[in-house]
């Protein structure tokens, strides 16, 4: 019975989260839409008059709106590359934070050029493809393999709970306080999370320096890095995963 938490499972927790305003940022865009593209009737002084719609996108822009940031994912990849060179913790924590910052940018971009911000979402999803491969050279220093499917299915669970609470936060940040805000909001809130990571979580257990000494060599002992080659191939087979699940769920 460990008298303290595992520095482990703190790094799990985070990384929970982590997953948790990932799915934020990529899916509040499928709330703001709506907000962005259709009028509305506001009461002011008690006096009710209707607000057209900001943008008048057709149904094929619209479409490349939303579809444009799974483009970036293509270079998840490259994401394997650089957490083995930088460390998956670093690589992890700085794919979310830009991310977060052009989702602060977004509405300046809408405003500014339609492709600007077309270009703008497919870098965000490169980002959070390098994240998601990140992820996987981090739990391969972070979590000895008798623990290995818990921590990660626990991880990944931030996946689902970003997403579910995405629609309700940002429906009523959308009705309350415009639809700007819902990107301003997820950002904040992402960029709140990075601080703690950064102060945290590092890229293997030999450089924490708040790991205890008995939990450090018990890692050592268990972990056998699995190489960077066998990262990427694994990372490679789970976004593919993740692409047919989403092809199957559009078309069927």
């Amino acid at each position: 019975m460990h008298k303290y938490f595992p520095k482990r499972y703190t790094v799990s927790a985070l990384a929970f989260l982590g997953f948790v305003v990932m799915f934020y940022l990529r899916t509040n865009l499928s709330i703001a839409v709506v907000a962005m593209t259709d009028g509305r009737n506001r009461t002011l002084e008690n006096e009710t008059y209707f607000e057209e719609a900001e943008f008048d996108w057709d149904s094929k822009e619209t479409g490349v709106i939303l579809s444009c940031f799974s483009y970036g994912y293509f270079l998840a990849p490259v994401g394997g590359l650089l957490a083995h060179k930088f460390g998956g913790a670093t690589v992890f924590g700085l794919g979310i934070l830009v991310t977060a910052f052009f989702t602060i940018l977004s509405p300046i971009l809408f405003r500014f050029n339609f492709y600007v911000f077309i270009t703008a979402r497919i870098l965000e999803g490169a980002l959070e493809a390098f994240s998601m491969a990140a992820s996987a050279e981090l739990f391969a220093r972070w979590s000895p393999p008798e623990e290995r499917a818990r921590i990660i299915t626990y991880s990944h669970t931030g996946i689902f709970l970003g997403t579910a609470l995405n629609y309700p936060i940002s429906g009523f940040v959308a009705h309350h306080f415009g639809w700007e805000y819902i990107f301003y909001v997820s950002g904040v809130v992402t960029i709140f999370w990075y601080m703690f990571w950064y102060m945290i979580v590092s890229n293997d257990p030999s450089q924490d320096k708040n790991i205890t000494t008995a939990e450090q060599m018990y890692l050592k002992e268990k972990i056998t890095y699995m190489g960077n080659e066998k990262v990427i191939i694994a990372h490679i087979h789970h976004q593919y995963s993740l692409y047919r699940a989403q092809i199957l769920n559009y078309y069927f």
